[in-house]
């Protein structure tokens, strides 16, 4: 959504809004994250799972992207230690 809103393909900024609260629900209603605290990488989690709308708290005209890179690359290599140290 956010590269759709940057190409001008959305009407206007509502629509776009809608497009992209739209997408957020439906990945929402997709994925069930279950957090037990003091296990696993959940921290990280979480904050790869609250960077797509920090990236739009400027109406979305210049989302940052390496805020989420970033935060995805943390939660990658959190889940493998946990992981490797859970085998």
């Amino acid at each position: 959504m956010a590269w759709h809103r940057l190409d001008g393909r959305f009407a206007d900024v509502g629509s776009a809004v809608a497009a992209v609260d739209a997408a957020y629900a439906a990945t929402r209603a997709a994925f069930n994250v279950i957090a037990v605290e003091g296990v696993g990488p959940v921290g990280e989690g979480c904050t790869v799972l609250e960077s797509p709308a920090a990236m739009h708290k400027d109406g979305g005209l210049s989302p940052d992207w390496n805020g989420f890179k970033t935060a995805r690359e943390a939660f990658v290599v959190a889940a493998s230690g946990f992981l490797m140290e859970s085998r």
